[in-house]
């Protein structure tokens, strides 16, 4: 039978299986199956008024989300009515019994051995005894209730009760939006040969109310709110215009706006219930006119607590600053015993804690002007530190920074606690006002967790005690550290660069060296993957492989991070922004891989700075000064002929030893997913982007330095030379940009649309002809183009499948991508995709053949494109996502001219040609055969 034909056969198959099944097989007599749920809209024009399925003024699916019931999930009835319910029943019944006779025996078991240790405690003359418990098995009640509990769902019946609610909540919902004098009726079908009922809702929303006027209600108490509310609309716009519809949840997200707004501009302790809409409809035509009205703080009384106080609405400055670090246990201790008798002398007895359970914090420090003053309960001179009691130590860089209270010594050095601090002390006397402003404390809260140190976090701000009128709030941190080191262990199954394999992880991390947040990791990594092979038969019995995994690799890596700049001067490390979050990451890295074609080491050693571009979280820069690395390739002989008889320099090049060193190497990301949603555009704001740009050069500064110190040529004939080397190893040169741009558009609840696009290339110059191995382009995978196989995609439109001496795995110099995915939900934690990719990788340099298909042209590229159509379905655990896609190739640009797209063209030279090549032809090499991809995670 043709392979065609098979196909089609089996897609048939699955829809006469999907839909053979009667819907209503499970629905009791005398009822109805709810087959849908419609709605129709009675629309006004100018004279008359007609039903249509939507209304321009209402949101169908927020007034459609009302009406219960909901109809079947198709594909959750099917499951369930494919499981006979008596079986079912029968197994629920069976497994109950089984387990109940378990756990009666482990309970008898639990009283038998508790009656032994109170008899033997009672000889002991003692009164409590040692509990023993035993634990309930858990029950498990068959494969048929956990497929029902996780896919199945009954049959949804008509009720006509719900459907009188769904009325009455419609009604409601167009009250709230404007539409006051709404009505909804609904009307039932009934089918009572397939026992089933749709129902249609008619909704006639009449007139709607209409906002005519907007206005600020002017009191004493709210004058400096009034200027606020223009910025405000200046700057992050309304929810509320003149001429929208008199909407209640309108208003009500325009008070949560303005409230959020005034906490963001200072005004401390402002709350929604201080804002009042007062709406005015007795001006005639369906017309409202809308006064804000804001009401006074009103206080306790300081004089009279039994009578309260009216005030005006004004911001506050932030007064002290108080740092308490907590020790997390007895063990944190340097010298507990010293504690206890310094508690002791205090009157603090066990279990030495306060009433949050926190040790009672005895060392105190504050830092004023320049000047660090430290004050010690403890008297013993041992414990004194080198600037004495009540001494000073003098650091000339230091402002003031607030109190520091502790044991012993600090766990984090106060100048870092004060770098993640934004609400920062308030010196009236040098007019260094720190306004309160609310998002510094989310702000300040997120900058703590970043440190990685801390268990516990807890901000408290509060208007000072001893000035309720005052206009100052006083912050304290309670910050608790987290284990200082941490070893881990991880199996897990890897999914790199569409390559699977199974590995393991053995690391070892300090969190925080020299009480700096300095953090050090040392991790051992080894595993196995499956990857294609770069040349050679996939059926070839003597390539390396245990059980289907062919590539050995083991990487041990170090890595130190610095939570600034470094090195940098304490002077100009105070000019950095707190905003930027700046950190320093050093790397060094060997990885050792064991391929059935060659064996590769690779040595890595990168510097980088990190850092955020106030003043929202959304850019994100890191710049690498130095990158070096030095590839060694020791490849089989076999291998090395297959790459001889490609006679492709491209090739033969990319698969050679080389020395990189960068400099300034870069990568910006942007991402709107941090941005708060009321500074996104309104039209757009459940849509995320994001955009990565990376650039990556090497050679440039070592091949000058290398012309300079040549002794033999000039510089200009040096610097142009070709075959230079460093240490006896040919070093690279090239400069290498790629974007990446995705793209994630909100349907509704269930439904979303994501693209990414991807654009990328690598160009060589000097020493080089092509990209090194480990960073050219690859393409096919399941991130990837998913209609091909990790790593196949060749350049352009080379037909290695006509060439005998070409290497499996392709790589190339330059990509344009395109991905097209429609997510959505098909039951409970199942979600479902349909999806295009399109693109390919080409060459930039031409190798000796004189029309080199595999070469970017922009004449021909738009030919040579890959495009892959499928579907997926992804499982949703919460900690990870499995996903299995599969995919065909609707246009193969392997092919010949022609029939490069599915069902058109001769293609019976491939196919001759690949059964020449192979002794099994499956669907496999089909040339638009079907390809299945198993991925962890989204594949972007």
């Amino acid at each position: 039978m043709n392979p065609g034909n098979r196909r089609y056969l089996l897609i048939l198959f699955f829809a006469l299986a999907f839909a053979s099944c009667r819907q209503a097989k499970y629905v009791p007599d005398d009822y109805y199956l709810l087959k849908e749920n419609n709605t129709e809209y009675y629309v006004l024009s100018d004279s008359t008024g007609e039903w249509q399925d939507n209304h321009s003024q209402i949101d169908e699916g927020d007034l459609e989300d009302l009406i219960r019931p909901e109809t079947n999930n198709g594909f959750r009835l099917w499951v369930y009515n494919r499981i006979d319910t008596g079986r079912y029943q029968k197994q629920v019944i069976r497994k109950r019994k089984k387990f109940n006779k378990k756990n009666e025996r482990r309970q008898a078991r639990e009283d038998r051995i508790n009656k032994k240790r109170i008899q033997k405690a009672r000889k002991k003359g003692k009164e409590k005894y040692k509990k023993k418990t035993i634990k309930d098995k858990a029950v498990r009640l068959g494969w048929r209730h956990w497929v029902l509990d996780h896919w199945g769902e009954p049959p949804v019946i008509l009720d006509t009760a719900k459907i009188s609610k769904s009325r009455q909540q419609m009604k409601v919902y167009l009250s709230k939006k404007g539409f006051k004098y709404g009505e909804v009726t609904d009307s039932i079908t009934y089918n009572e040969k397939k026992q089933k009922a749709s129902v249609t809702y008619y909704v006639n929303p009449g007139k709607p109310y209409i906002i005519d006027s907007i206005w600020f209600h002017k009191t004493v108490y709210n004058r400096r709110l009034i200027g606020e509310y223009e910025e405000m609309k200046r700057k992050e716009g309304t929810d509320l215009e003149v001429g929208d519809l008199l909407d209640e949840d309108k208003l009500d997200d325009e008070r949560d706006h303005m409230t959020t707004y005034f906490k963001d501009k200072a005004f401390f302790g402002f709350t929604k219930s201080y804002i009042n809409f007062i709406v005015d409809t007795t001006v005639g035509d369906f017309k409202a006119h809308v006064a804000i009205y804001i009401k006074p703080r009103e206080i306790p009384d300081p004089n009279n607590p039994d009578t309260t106080r009216n005030l005006q609405h004004y911001t506050y400055y932030v007064g002290e600053v108080t740092y308490k670090l907590h020790n997390p246990d007895s063990a944190s201790f340097n010298d507990w015993e010293g504690y206890k008798k310094r508690c002791e002398a205090f009157g603090y007895s066990w279990p030495y804690r306060d009433e949050n359970q926190n040790y009672y914090l005895l060392d105190t420090m504050f830092i004023e002007d320049t000047t660090i003053n430290t004050y010690y309960i403890n008297f013993e001179k041992n414990r004194r530190k080198k600037c004495g009691l009540f001494g000073k130590c003098i650091d000339t860089t230091i402002n003031y920074k607030g109190y520091f209270i502790y044991n012993e010594e600090p766990f984090l050095k106060p100048t870092l606690l004060d770098k993640q601090n934004f609400l920062e002390h308030t010196d009236i006397e040098r007019d260094d006002k720190n306004f309160a402003k609310d998002y510094y404390i989310d702000r300040t809260f997120k900058s703590f967790y970043r440190l990685d140190v801390f268990s516990r976090v807890t901000p408290n701000v509060g208007i000072r005690e001893s000035e309720p009128l005052g206009r100052f709030v006083d912050v304290s941190y309670d910050l608790t550290p987290a284990p200082k080191q941490q070893f881990t262990i991880e199996p897990r199954a890897t999914n790199t660069a569409s390559i699977l394999g199974v590995s393991g992880r053995i690391s070892y991390v300090n969190k925080n060296l020299f009480r700096s947040g300095h953090q050090l990791k040392i991790s051992v990594e080894g595993g196995l993957q499956s990857q294609p092979l770069v040349g050679g038969s996939r059926d070839d019995s003597t390539t390396f492989r245990f059980r289907g995994l062919n590539t050995f690799e083991f990487s041990p890596e170090i890595t130190y991070k610095i939570p600034r700049f470094f090195p940098m001067t304490k002077k100009m490390r105070e000019t950095v922004s707190k905003r930027a979050y700046p950190s320093t990451e050093i790397t060094a890295l060997y990885n050792y891989q064991k391929r059935p074609e060659f064996s590769r080491h690779i040595a890595e050693f990168g510097y980088r700075w990190k850092f955020s571009i106030p003043p929202d979280e959304i850019q994100r820069v890191t710049i690498t000064p130095l990158v070096f690395n030095y590839v060694f390739l020791n490849k089989t002989a076999e291998f090395d002929s297959v790459l001889n008889k490609t006679n492709d320099p491209f090739l033969i090049n990319s698969y050679s030893d080389f020395l990189s060193i960068g400099i300034l190497n870069a990568r910006h990301e942007y991402t709107n997913a941090a941005l708060p949603k009321r500074k996104r555009k309104k039209r757009y704001v459940e849509n995320t982007y994001s955009n990565v740009v990376d650039l990556n050069a090497a050679g440039l500064i070592v091949n000058t330095i290398y012309a300079m110190a040549d002794k033999n040529q000039n510089f200009t004939e040096s610097f142009n030379d070709t075959n230079k080397v460093l240490f006896g190893v040919p070093f690279t040169q090239y400069a290498k940009l790629t974007n990446t741009t995705i793209y994630n558009m909100y349907v509704n609840k269930n439904h979303r649309v994501a693209t990414r696009l991807i654009m990328g290339a690598g160009f060589t110059y000097g020493n080089g002809f092509a990209l090194p191995y480990t960073q050219s382009f690859v393409g096919g995978g399941s991130n990837d183009i998913r209609a091909f196989a990790a790593r196949t995609m060749a350049p352009g439109g080379t037909q290695v499948w006509a060439d005998t001496n070409a290497t499996e795995t392709q790589i190339g110099d330059m990509k344009l991508e395109l991905n097209v995915e429609w997510r959505f939900r098909i039951a409970g934690q199942l979600h479902g995709a349909i999806f295009t990719d399109i693109g390919n990788i080409w060459k930039i340099n031409s190798d000796s053949a004189s029309n080199d298909p595999g070469v970017f042209n922009f004449n021909t590229f738009y030919k040579q494109v890959a495009i892959g159509v499928g579907f997926g379905v992804r499982y949703d655990l919460t900690f990870l996502i499995l996903r299995l896609d599969v995919s065909w190739p609707l246009h193969n640009p392997y092919l010949p001219e022609g029939a490069r797209w599915w069902r058109v063209g001769d293609k019976s030279a491939y196919v001759t040609a690949v059964k020449e090549q192979q002794a099994n032809y499956d669907f496999r090499d089909w040339p638009h055969g079907p390809t299945f991809n198993f991925g962890i995670g989204y594949p972007f």
